[in-house]
């Protein structure tokens, strides 16, 4: 049976690069649903001034359907503590919305192959890897190599991007 995808899940990283590119239709190539958990739309959106912002708002704008926000108990935690102390920072919170979204969607269908782009120097120990869900541990891609199979000219000199492919590898 040939395995086929599904799914994108975005962390920060990638979208920001994808924005100052001017290149963040990359993602709809593969025709599959994209979700951007709400926690890593605020990281990237908090600051409309910072690089990407506006481009990751307007692609979303135009997007809507195949691109969604998807809502996190991650990010309502955030939003919680934002109003006890308005100095909280972010921190991993991207990253851990970006599993729950992830894990959350695996476990709703046994039979989804999920894709979870993130940048490399955003996970700073092998610990996320084990926080990943039990289905999405194959194993890892450069992100180039995946987008080089849909579609070359969208392959950028950004930073080294990983995919985590869930269940089992993808693309063969």
């Amino acid at each position: 049976m040939t395995q086929r995808l599904g799914l994108i899940v975005t962390d920060a990283s990638p979208l920001i690069t994808l924005g100052a590119a001017r290149a963040l239709s990359c993602l709809l190539m593969p025709r599959v649903q994209v979700l951007i958990p709400d926690m890593v739309y605020a990281e990237v959106t908090r600051d409309m001034a910072k690089l990407a912002a506006e481009e990751v708002v307007e692609w979303l704008q135009a997007n809507r359907g195949p691109v969604q926000i998807a809502p996190t108990t991650v990010y309502a935690e955030f939003e919680a503590l934002l109003t006890i102390n308005p100095q909280t920072r972010s921190e991993d919170r991207g990253e851990r919305a970006a599993l729950e979204v992830l894990g959350y969607e695996t476990a709703r269908d046994l039979e989804l192959q999920a894709l979870l782009l993130f940048e490399d120097t955003d996970i700073r120990s092998r610990q996320f890897v084990g926080l990943l869900p039990e289905r999405a541990t194959a194993g890892t891609h450069k992100a180039k190599t995946v987008t080089q199979a849909y579609h070359p000219q969208c392959v950028t000199n950004g930073p080294p991007w990983r995919v985590f492919l869930s269940p089992g590898h993808w693309p063969g």
